[in-house]
């Protein structure tokens, strides 16, 4: 990254901070996510929370070892549990999965969304943190 990207970084995670301060974490981590090109995104609408990720590969990481391009499932499922956290205390969100295929071309396309849970709001911001919801949102199911 160059110095003078870095300091327009900045300048804009400043600016977004002091007009929201709650939602500042998660705004710069999109902020950052987009500026290092990550192979995953997560996105909150009416009724459900969409997650759009690359497929995994089996067996480059050592013998039967599952490797993400670029990323791990932990750091999906904590965006996924910061985004939760973010939104109304009485909604209930279905979690569908985009996992996304290359075909023999190279080139890249989105399967059939899969369901993979059902999440209150309410329910997940009894956790204390991350590590104690570890696993609850079974991303894992949609691979």
């Amino acid at each position: 990254m160059k110095k003078e990207d870095f300091r327009v970084y900045m300048f804009f995670a400043l600016i977004i901070y002091f007009f929201n301060f709650n939602k500042v974490n998660d705004t710069v981590d999109d902020i950052w996510g987009w500026a290092t090109k990550r192979n995953y995104k997560v996105e909150v609408n009416n009724s459900s929370i969409d997650v759009y990720m690359r497929a995994p590969t089996i067996g480059f990481a050592g013998i039967n070892e599952v490797s993400f391009d670029g990323f791990k499932v932990e750091d999906v499922e904590k965006k996924l549990f910061k985004k939760i956290r973010l939104q109304e205390k009485y909604k209930v969100y279905d979690i569908f999965v985009h996992v996304e295929y290359s075909d023999q071309y190279g080139n890249y396309h989105y399967g059939k969304p899969v369901k993979v849970s059902r999440l209150s709001v309410s329910e997940v911001k009894k956790y204390k943190d991350y590590y104690h919801f570890r696993g609850r949102s079974n991303i894992s199911a949609a691979y």
